[in-house]
């Protein structure tokens, strides 16, 4: 199966074409910004920029031709113009350039943030949308132009913390792995009691695979990982690591210790046959193992 994926130099995107890459002689086809692919899981790669309203063409040139479409490219940051003009249009441009090469599934990675806060739990996806931030208006709008799409079989894969041994240091599990080895404190803020939905990348390629298979079950997923409070995470991570550091408190300053965002993966298990295989405890020890 020939596979199209954008962003394919990002976090999200080297892990699905990593998993597809090796599965079933899958032949990976990959858009992205840089220069040159980097990794070796992409059979071909094409420096292109996703708002290129000429793309279709350009691929028509290159005699590139795919059946499916695994959408992962994304500004997280940056001028709110960047960032509605690739995330909103660029996933309309994309959907545009899937039409016209007669692509057949689409598959949508956008974000369980769309909903703003958690207002009931667990998360459905039936929670209403409420997106404060710029990041979260362009994904929202991504969405609504793929709900519009009759033709294509459109997934929307909506996760919330994606994690693999390539996540950036500054985020919260590297921080933890890395002051558990280096014995410094594990800093939390409140009570240390915000849940988070952490999802290994290889359950969101496994996910994607699925949703390839399978026939008449498009539509709004959440893809769903383990739901971790702060604190557990801190202490998973000083038991796998053996460490003696401590666990400091801090005030709250934004306010977030009360955010659960507990997310429901009810529907991709009873229309996908989906549920995660990796556990945290997995993606830290194979982060360890990586650093060391």
């Amino acid at each position: 199966m020939k596979i199209l994926i954008t962003g394919i130099n990002g976090l999200v995107g080297r892990g699905i074409a990593e998993f597809f890459y090796n599965k079933d002689k899958n032949e990976i086809i990959g858009i992205g910004r840089n220069e040159f692919c980097m990794h070796e899981f992409c059979n071909r790669y094409i420096k292109a920029d996703i708002t290129n309203e000429n793309l279709a063409d350009i691929l028509k040139k290159l005699k590139i031709d795919f059946t499916v479409i695994i959408h992962c490219a994304a500004a997280l940051a940056g001028k709110d113009s960047d960032i509605f003009n690739i995330n909103s249009f660029g996933t309309y441009n994309m959907l545009k350039t899937a039409k016209i090469l007669n692509c057949k599934k689409f598959i949508y990675i956008s974000s369980i943030s769309v909903i703003g806060k958690p207002e009931t739990v667990p998360i459905t996806e039936e929670h209403k949308e409420c997106p404060i931030t710029s990041y979260q208006y362009s994904k929202y709008l991504g969405e609504q132009i793929l709900k519009l799409e009759k033709d294509i079989d459109i997934y929307i894969f909506r996760i919330a913390s994606p994690i693999s041994i390539y996540t950036p240091k500054e985020k919260i599990l590297p921080v933890f792995i890395y002051n558990c080895i280096n014995n410094k404190d594990i800093v939390l803020y409140g009570k240390g009691e915000r849940i988070q939905n952490y999802i290994d990348i290889r359950d969101i390629a496994m996910a994607a695979s699925f949703a390839v298979k399978k026939e008449n079950t498009r539509g709004l997923y959440n893809i769903v990982g383990e739901n971790i409070s702060n604190i557990q995470l801190a202490e998973i991570c000083r038991k796998i690591l053996k460490s003696n550091n401590s666990i400091r408190f801090e005030n709250d300053l934004y306010g977030c210790d009360n955010e659960k965002w507990i997310v429901s993966g009810e529907k991709a298990f009873l229309n996908l046959g989906y549920e995660p295989k990796f556990k945290i405890e997995n993606i830290i020890k194979d982060f360890v193992n990586k650093i060391i």
